[in-house]
C-alpha cells in the first residue's frame, strides 16, 4: 500500500494491490533514483531532459479522485476519452508554465535545419520536449503508476513506457472529470507544482467590437470553401468576446497578434473544446449509446470527442470566427504579388488573432471569465459537428478511413472464416469414413454438428471489432 492510488482504488479491485515485482527502486529513494529506476529496462528509455534539484516535499501529492473513476483510468478498454482529455490538460499547464517563466527559459536552440528566433518558437520548442511518451511516462513512475498496470498476462512483466505514460494522461483526464464541475480550473489538482520542477517557474482599441456578417460565409482568395448554411446559429451570433480595451490591447498590438497570447490561447481553445465535448456528449441520442458494451461505448465516445475537436479547431473554421467577430479590422493587411492569390487577411492571420484574443482573455481574466466568454462561441459548433449540419473536410477524411479500415476488415474476417472451414473439411471426411457402420442419418448429424462447431468457434474468433486507427492530436 504504498503508493498514490492504493488507497484510492477499492478494496474488492485487483488493481488496489501495487505489484512489488516491478518495483526497481527502493521506497525510500530520491525522486532521482525512482526517475532512473527502468532505464536499462526493456520498452524504455532514460529522461531526454537533465534532472532537476528536487524539494523534499517533492513530488506532490497526487489529487483525490474517485474510486470508480481512477479504475477506468487503468482500464486500457475505458481510458480512451480520460486519456485524450489529460493529454490536452497537460499540454495546457505545460503552456502556461512556460509562458509565465519567460526569464527561466533555456537559451535559443538552432535544429539542423533552422534557427528558432521567436518567442513563440522557444515555447513551442519547450512545450515539444515534455509533452512526449518520454517525459510523462518518467513523470508517473513517481507516483507507482506502473505498479497498478494490469495489461500483462503475468504480473511481473513491466509495461512499456508509452503504456504508464497513456496510463498517466488518463488519471489528469480523471483528476479534470472528477472535479466538481469539468470546466473549473486544473490548477487544483497541483499539476502545475509537479511541471514547474522540470524547469519551470511560473495591455486606442474601442470595447466593442462590430460583428462582420457578409465576410463569414462569402468567397475568399486562399479559404477553403465551407458549408455554412445548415449550421443553426444563435440570433445574437458572435457573442461579445471582449469587453475591455486591455484585453484586445494584449492580443493585437501595432496590427499584428501577440505571438505569446497566441501560444496560450490556442491551447486553453483546445482545452475548451475538449472539456466542452465531454460535456456535451450525453446529448448523442439513446440509439447510438445502446451498445453491447464498455468498450464500444468507451470507443463511441472517443471517436465523437475526437470528431468535434477536429472539426471545431479547424483553421478555416476560426479564421472565419475571427472574420465574423470583426478582428480583421484591427490587423495590418497583407498585400500580396501578382501572381499569390491570397486574400488581405489570410487564414493563418485571423486564426492567429482569434487565439490571441483567447489567450489574453485567459491571462487577465482567468479560467472561469474565458469559458464564460468563449463557451458560446464554441457550443453551436459543437452541436454541428456532432450532427452532421457542418462538414469539417478534416473530420470527413477520418471518418472516411475509418469506414475503409472497417471494410477492409471485414473482409479478412470473411477469408479467415473461409480459411477455417477449408482447414477442417479434410477433418470432418476423416471422421465420416471412421464412421461407416453407422447408419446414414447418424453420420449425417454427426456431420453437421463437427462442422457447425467449428465453423461458429471460427467465426466468434475472427469477429472480434478491431481497433479504429488512432490520429494524430490536432
Amino acid at each position: 500500500m504504498s503508493t498514490a492510488f492504493a488507497h484510492i482504488l477499492s478494496p474488492t479491485l485487483s488493481l488496489q494491490l501495487p505489484i512489488e515485482e516491478r518495483r526497481r527502486a527502493p521506497i525510500t529513494s530520491t525522486p532521482a533514483e525512482i526517475l532512473q529506476q527502468l532505464d536499462s529496462a526493456q520498452g524504455w528509455a532514460s529522461l531526454q531532459i537533465p534532472i532537476p534539484d528536487f524539494d523534499q516535499d517533492y513530488p506532490p501529492a497526487f489529487p483525490q479522485i474517485g474510486s470508480e473513476i481512477c479504475r477506468k483510468a487503468f482500464t486500457p478498454a475505458e481510458h480512451s476519452v480520460l486519456e485524450w482529455l489529460g493529454d490536452v490538460v497537460i499540454e495546457f499547464a505545460l503552456t502556461e508554465c512556460a509562458s509565465t517563466s519567460e526569464p527561466d527559459l533555456p537559451p535559443k536552440r538552432v535544429s539542423s535545419t533552422t534557427a528558432i528566433t521567436s518567442l513563440a518558437e522557444i515555447l513551442q520548442d519547450v512545450v515539444k520536449d515534455h509533452v512526449t511518451n518520454n517525459f510523462l511516462g518518467h513523470l508517473a513512475l513517481l507516483y507507482g503508476v506502473q505498479l497498478h498496470e494490469r495489461n500483462h498476462i503475468h504480473a511481473s512483466v513491466l509495461p512499456a513506457m508509452k503504456t504508464v505514460s497513456d496510463a498517466f494522461e488518463a488519471l489528469v483526464g480523471a483528476v479534470a472529470m472528477d472535479s466538481a464541475a469539468l470546466l473549473t480550473r486544473y490548477e487544483s489538482s497541483g499539476g502545475g507544482s509537479v511541471l514547474r520542477r522540470f524547469g519551470f517557474n511560473s495591455s486606442t482599441i474601442p470595447t466593442s467590437i462590430a460583428p462582420a456578417h457578409e465576410l463569414f460565409t462569402c468567397a475568399l482568395p486562399g479559404y477553403q470553401d465551407r458549408d455554412l448554411s445548415r449550421v443553426i446559429l444563435p440570433p445574437n451570433y458572435p457573442p461579445p468576446l471582449a469587453n475591455d480595451t486591455t484585453i484586445l490591447e494584449s492580443a493585437i498590438s501595432d496590427g499584428f497578434f501577440v505571438d505569446k497570447q497566441e501560444f496560450v490561447g490556442k491551447t486553453a481553445y483546445k482545452l475548451l473544446i475538449t472539456c466542452l465535448a465531454i460535456e456535451q456528449f450525453p446529448f448523442a441520442s439513446a440509439a447510438e449509446l445502446d451498445v453491447c458494451s464498455a468498450f464500444f461505448k468507451a470507443i463511441f465516445i472517443f471517436l465523437l470527442v475526437k470528431d468535434i475537436r477536429w472539426g471545431c479547431f479547424d483553421c478555416t473554421l476560426l479564421a472565419r470566427l475571427a472574420l465574423l467577430c470583426g478582428l480583421h479590422r484591427y490587423l495590418r493587411p497583407f498585400v500580396p504579388n501578382a501572381r499569390e492569390e491570397r486574400w488581405l487577411f489570410p487564414p493563418k492571420q485571423m486564426q492567429g488573432a482569434l487565439c490571441a484574443l483567447a489567450g489574453s482573455q485567459y491571462t487577465s481574466g482567468g479560467w472561469e471569465q474565458f469559458v464564460a466568454t468563449f463557451r458560446p462561441l464554441v457550443i453551436p459548433w459543437i452541436v454541428a459537428v456532432h450532427t452532421g449540419t457542418y462538414d469539417c473536410p478534416a473530420v470527413l477524411a477520418q471518418r472516411n478511413e475509418r469506414k475503409r479500415h472497417e471494410g477492409e476488415s471485414r473482409k479478412l474476417k470473411r477469408v479467415r472464416i473461409e480459411e477455417y472451414i477449408e482447414t477442417w473439411r479434410p477433418h470432418t471426411a476423416l471422421k465420416q469414413k471412421t464412421t461407416e457402420t453407422s447408419s446414414p442419418v447418424q453420420r449425417k448429424q454427426k456431420q453437421l454438428a463437427i462442422s457447425s462447431r467449428f465453423i461458429v468457434k471460427a467465426a466468434i474468433k475472427a469477429a472480434k471489432p478491431p481497433l479504429p486507427p488512432k490520429a494524430a492530436c490536432v
